[in-house]
C-alpha cells in the first residue's frame, strides 16, 4: 500500500470510524479516492467493507438499504448520504448491463477487482493508505483510462462502461488507453442494451466537460443512432468551447445535442430527455432556421417568442460558433433587461381594458395588443399610454 495523505469530509470519517470500532474492515473506495488524488472536489462518499448488509443497517440508525441486494446501503450523515457496499464480486451479464448473480465477499482484493477503471479501483484507509493492484495512481499520473483486467470482458459485461469512459476522458481531460478505446469502438452496439436515462445521465456529464468532442469516434460508430445522436467532426471547436460558458448543466448540454447531429424526436422517446432539455433543443433549432438578428427590434422579437433564458442560450450559440457581433447582441440583450424594456404583452403600458375601450372585442384584443408591442418594440419611449393609444386610433 501507498500512503498518501487525503482529506475526506469529517462525516465520512464518522462512519468509518463506526465500522472499525465494531470490528470490520472500511475504506473510501472509487470516486472519491480518485478525485482526492486529482485535487478535485468530492461530492460523493463511498465506503466499501466486510460488513454484511444487515449488519450494516444495524450500525447506523439512518441507513436506508437502496441497493441492499447487490450490498448496497445509504446512510445519512449530517445531511449528507454516504454508500457503503459490501466486499462483493459478480457473475454472468446477460443483459450486458446487469450482474446475473452477486455473492459478497471478504476480502477487498476481490472486491476491487470487479471496478471499471483503473483509478476507480483504489482504496483508501482512514489513515490514508491506499491499495492500487492495477496502477490506478500511475494512469492518474500519466491521465489514462484503462480498464481492471481485459478490456472486452469489461465492457462486454457492463457497456454503460463504455460511455462512462468517454465522460471520463471528457471531464478528466485524459487519454483513454489503446487497448481500452479499440474495445469500446468494437463493443460499442451493446450500448443499445443500456436504458435511455442512463445513457442521458453520461451524455449530460460528457457535455459539461472540458472536452466533450472525444466522445464523437464512439458517436461516429452509429452507436447511439437509436437515440437521435450522430456526430461530425466539424463541431469540435464549438462544443470544446461549451464549458467556459456561465450555463447550467442542462444548457450546456442543450448547446451540446444542437452542436452535434441529431433527432429531437428520438432524444425525447429514446433518452426520455426532460422537458426543459427538448425545449431548449428545439428553440435553438428553430432560431438557427432563421437569420440572425441584426438589432435590438430583432432581439425582442426572439425575447417575445422564447424568453431571456433561451434568447441568451441562442447568443452562447452563436458565440460558440465565433459569430463576430454576438459581442454586440450580448450587449443588446444586457441594454432591454436593465432597462426594463418591453418584450412582451405584460410590458405594455396598456392592458386588454383599454383595447376595449376602443371598441374591439374578442379575438381583435389580443392583435391590437400584439400591434402596440410591436410599436413599443421599436421605440421603448413610445411606452406610454397616450401614445400607444394613439398609435391605435390610426
Amino acid at each position: 500500500m501507498v500512503i498518501i495523505l487525503l482529506k475526506f469530509p469529517k462525516y465520512a470519517y464518522n462512519c468509518i470510524n463506526v465500522l472499525l470500532n465494531n470490528g470490520f474492515e472500511a475504506y473510501f473506495v472509487g470516486g472519491c479516492v480518485r478525485d482526492g488524488l486529482l485535487s478535485r472536489p468530492c461530492y460523493d462518499i463511498d465506503i466499501t467493507t466486510n460488513a454484511l448488509p444487515d449488519e450494516i443497517m444495524a450500525l447506523f440508525p439512518t441507513a436506508i438499504p437502496t441497493g441492499i441486494a447487490h450490498g448496497t446501503i445509504t446512510v445519512i450523515q449530517e445531511g449528507y448520504p454516504v454508500e457503503i457496499t459490501t466486499y462483493r464480486k459478480e457473475e454472468g451479464y446477460k443483459d450486458n448491463r446487469h450482474p446475473d448473480n452477486v455473492s459478497f465477499v471478504s476480502s477487498l482484493d476481490e472486491d476491487l477487482s470487479r471496478r471499471d477503471f483503473t483509478f476507480n479501483a483504489l482504496a483508501c484507509s482512514k489513515d490514508g493508505e491506499i491499495a492500487d493492484l492495477f496502477g490506478g495512481i500511475n494512469d492518474l499520473n500519466n491521465k489514462l483510462i484503462r480498464t481492471v483486467g481485459e478490456a472486452e470482458k469489461r465492457f462486454e459485461e457492463d457497456a454503460l462502461r463504455i460511455l462512462r469512459a468517454y465522460r471520463f476522458a471528457a471531464t478528466l481531460g485524459f487519454e483513454i488507453e489503446c487497448n481500452t478505446k479499440s474495445a469500446t469502438l468494437k463493443l460499442a452496439n451493446n450500448i443499445n442494451n443500456i436504458s435511455g436515462e442512463r445513457i442521458l445521465t453520461e451524455l449530460v456529464k460528457t457535455a459539461n466537460g472540458i472536452k466533450p468532442s472525444v466522445i464523437f469516434e464512439l458517436l461516429n460508430t452509429g452507436a447511439l443512432t437509436n437515440f437521435g445522436i450522430e456526430a461530425g467532426n466539424e463541431n469540435v471547436a464549438p462544443v470544446n468551447k461549451i464549458h467556459t460558458l456561465n450555463l447550467n448543466d442542462i444548457q450546456k448540454a442543450s448547446l451540446f445535442f444542437t452542436c452535434i447531429n441529431h433527432n429531437l424526436e428520438n432524444i425525447k422517446s429514446q433518452l426520455k430527455a426532460c422537458n426543459v432539455l427538448l425545449q431548449n433543443i428545439n428553440a435553438l433549432d428553430e432560431m438557427r432556421e432563421h437569420k440572425i438578428p441584426n438589432d435590438k427590434y430583432d432581439l425582442k422579437q426572439l425575447l417575445y417568442k422564447y424568453g431571456i433564458d433561451t434568447v441568451n442560450l441562442y447568443l452562447n450559440y452563436l458565440a460558440l460558433c465565433s459569430y463576430e457581433n454576438s459581442e454586440f447582441l450580448f450587449n443588446i440583450l444586457n441594454e432591454i433587461i436593465n432597462n426594463k424594456e418591453a418584450f412582451k404583452i405584460s410590458d405594455l403600458a396598456i392592458s386588454g381594458n383599454d383595447i376595449m375601450e376602443l371598441g374591439f372585442s374578442g379575438a381583435e384584443v389580443g392583435q391590437q395588443l400584439y400591434k402596440a408591442l410591436l410599436y413599443v418594440m421599436k421605440d421603448n419611449n413610445k411606452n406610454q399610454k397616450e401614445d400607444i393609444l394613439n398609435h391605435l386610433h390610426q
